[in-house]
């Protein structure tokens, strides 16, 4: 990892190497090759389960993990997990926030031209990165996002024998530090983004009271997953505690056969008040890819 740190880390990190004991920074790389560098060891790769519904699929639908175009590796996926859904043979897809790599304009187009590409209708809410476009004085996300895709980033989407409830819980608010460099350990001096955490506004929350059951399979599509979020970092990193509570509140009352979030960049499962929530992974980093969801009159 250190040999090949040199290229990832910003202008000047790897003196510090030298100062923490190397003569001179080709002696770190001649100290790590001295005796030779391991043979890694071959790689195991994870079984995934399979799933399958019961009885009869009758609808099929595609879910597009945080697509963080106008990133390296978001741009270098999107495309690919567009034509990789076009061959599951979906009657619909859905997003599931975090579109853009931070709310500029273009990258939203850039998104909007990529999800033109499905062959099946599709729909998407908002995530936390959508909402700061890249130096902006204030969140300019949703305006963008109603400019580019002529909607709310919340609502209903319908196909013949399946509902969708659309949340979006990306919060406006300014996050009070710095964008954090996971990897060098500092904040940065790029422009600042939202804060991670979700929260739903007085607008949603007044909509969602007005969904009832139906009978017919509902699922709730939001970016964030509820409250208590477990995982790092140990901050409010999902959706906020009140938040939460008014998740539950519709669940009980459409009973909605599960609930998808991304956000984390995880396969994940956990309930809410006994429903499935499923988180799913990003296409652009580990463990990479999107999800299908079958469905029947089973399950």
């Amino acid at each position: 990892v250190d040999l090949h740190s040199e290229s990832m880390l910003p202008k000047g990190y790897w003196s510090r190497l030298v100062e923490l004991g190397a003569d001179d920074a080709k002696e770190v790389e001649e100290a790590l090759n001295r005796d030779g560098i391991p043979m890694p060891p071959p790689p195991e790769w994870p079984e995934a389960p399979v799933a399958t519904a019961p009885g009869t699929v009758h609808t099929r639908f595609g879910i597009l993990g945080d697509p963080h175009v106008g990133s390296q590796k978001g741009d270098t996926f999107y495309l690919p997990m567009i034509e990789a859904i076009n061959k599951q043979g979906v009657d619909f897809s859905v997003s599931v926030g975090d579109l853009t790599q931070n709310g500029r304009e273009d990258f939203f187009q850039q998104v909007k031209a990529g999800l033109e590409k499905l062959d099946a209708p599709w729909t998407v809410p908002l995530g936390n990165h959508d909402m700061w476009g890249g130096g902006t004085p204030y969140a300019v996300g949703l305006e963008r996002f109603r400019s580019v895709f002529g909607t709310e980033p919340y609502g209903e989407f319908r196909s013949e024998r399946a509902r969708l409830i659309l949340l979006n819980s990306a919060d406006p608010k300014e996050s009070p530090f710095p964008p954090f460099d996971l990897l060098t350990g500092t904040f940065t001096s790029d422009p600042k983004e939202s804060i991670p955490g979700g929260t739903f506004s007085e607008e949603l929350l007044a909509w969602m009271c007005e969904q009832q059951a139906e009978d017919i399979p509902t699922f709730i599509v939001l970016h964030h997953p509820p409250y208590p979020y477990l995982g790092f970092p140990a901050l409010v990193f999902g959706l906020d505690e009140p938040s939460t509570r008014a998740l539950e509140d519709l669940i009980v009352r459409v009973r909605p056969w599960g609930v998808i979030a991304g956000h984390t960049h995880r396969c994940a499962l956990s309930r809410l008040a006994g429903v499935p929530v499923l988180e799913v992974p990003c296409p652009k980093e580990w463990p990479f890819g999107f999800g299908v969801v079958d469905i029947s009159d089973e399950g």
